[in-house]
């Protein structure tokens, strides 16, 4: 009896001791996916910054020109944008588990896209989605994790975006990206008014 109750006790033993691991390894993967998906967003913070002083520049030129002028200073602002913001929107992506299939499938699933934007912008345009998402969540607390953001993801809670899963983060950039295109001025508006409202200018 003795030797039962010893045997069940060390089973129970490690039965605990390697759930208690299973738990670590999880949360600790976890973890590492959060931390590689901030530093992410802190280069994209970086890269973005630096195009502040060149958004502030087309928003005062934009001011001074109307209709079709003002369509195609926007429209160029986007497309160096995305440019500029290449290498740091392929990091973001793919720290979100966002893959060119995913942005392929999100703009091959809308005409309009097809008619009036490209995939860089799409790209690009998800990049801003998820940085203005993680802008407000920064640091994580329970107060900011409700904000709502208030540029592309209207109506949305930063922790509903930020927690959304790759396919889904890139079927709603483009859905909001749809809702941003100026048919016929050329792929880019979109970017800059997405851009310009998140630099609150």
């Amino acid at each position: 009896m003795k030797k039962l109750l010893t045997f069940i006790l060390l089973m129970f033993s490690v039965l605990c001791f390697y759930s208690c691991s299973s738990n670590e390894l999880e949360y600790t993967e976890e973890q590492d996916l959060t931390n590689k998906k901030l530093e992410a967003v802190a280069n994209f913070n970086k890269a973005f910054q630096k195009e502040f002083p060149y958004l502030v520049l087309t928003r005062a030129s934009s001011v001074n020109v109307e209709g079709e002028a003002y369509d195609s200073v926007c429209a160029s602002t986007g497309r160096k944008i995305c440019k500029d913001l290449e290498k740091s929107t392929d990091l973001l992506l793919t720290s979100f588990s966002i893959t060119e299939e995913d942005i392929i499938d999100a703009f091959n699933d809308n005409h309009d896209l097809q008619e009036y934007s490209s995939i860089e912008e799409l790209k690009c345009f998800t990049a801003l989605a998820i940085y203005e998402s993680t802008k407000t969540r920064t640091p994580y607390t329970r107060a900011t994790t409700w904000d709502y953001v208030s540029c592309i993801g209207l109506g949305q809670t930063t922790k509903t975006l930020f927690d959304m899963p790759a396919k889904k983060i890139a079927k709603f950039a483009a859905k909001k990206l749809v809702g941003r295109l100026v048919p016929y001025v050329g792929w880019g508006w979109g970017v800059a008014s997405a851009a310009y409202c998140i630099s609150r200018l």
